[in-house]
């Protein structure tokens, strides 16, 4: 799923830098710059999850609250893209100023759609019966739950 997410944002961040916003030229292209932002996507999406801890949550019973996290998350690694992007000099960077906050919210978005999806699936089925989801830490707490 995180490959998937970094994949989803690198295209998305690549497609917004490569529209040739803001200017009649084109952004120059070196040809270590895709290389060079994807390992900074891979390394900002990252922090973001760890950060929020998306790698914890069950996503088929997802609510609003994991929704704003993965949007939260997305931001966050923006920022990081942005920043670290601002640390290279000004004729080397491998991405425009502006392109990580312009392809946020389409980030998002992709993101919330792509982590959400196991949920949508989960929640046009009908129910047959009450469901309970209880997460226990170990062995210990299972004679409990039984």
């Amino acid at each position: 799923m995180f490959a998937a997410e970094v994949v989803v944002f690198w295209l998305i961040l690549m497609a917004v830098n490569s529209s040739g916003y803001g200017t009649v030229n084109p952004w120059p292209t070196q040809p270590w710059y895709p290389a060079a932002s994807f390992l900074i996507v891979t390394f900002a999406m990252g922090f973001g999850e760890a950060r929020l801890r998306l790698y914890r949550r069950v996503w088929s019973v997802a609510s609003l609250n994991d929704a704003f996290a993965v949007g939260l998350a997305v931001v966050e690694a923006s920022l990081i893209v942005a920043i670290i992007n601002l640390l290279f000099p000004d004729g080397d960077r491998p991405l425009r100023l502006g392109a990580p906050a312009l392809a946020a919210p389409a980030v998002i978005l992709a993101i919330g759609v792509l982590r959400l999806l196991p949920r949508l699936a989960t929640s046009s089925s009908r129910a047959t019966g009450n469901r309970l989801l209880v997460v226990i830490p170990d062995e210990s707490g299972y004679a409990t739950v039984k």
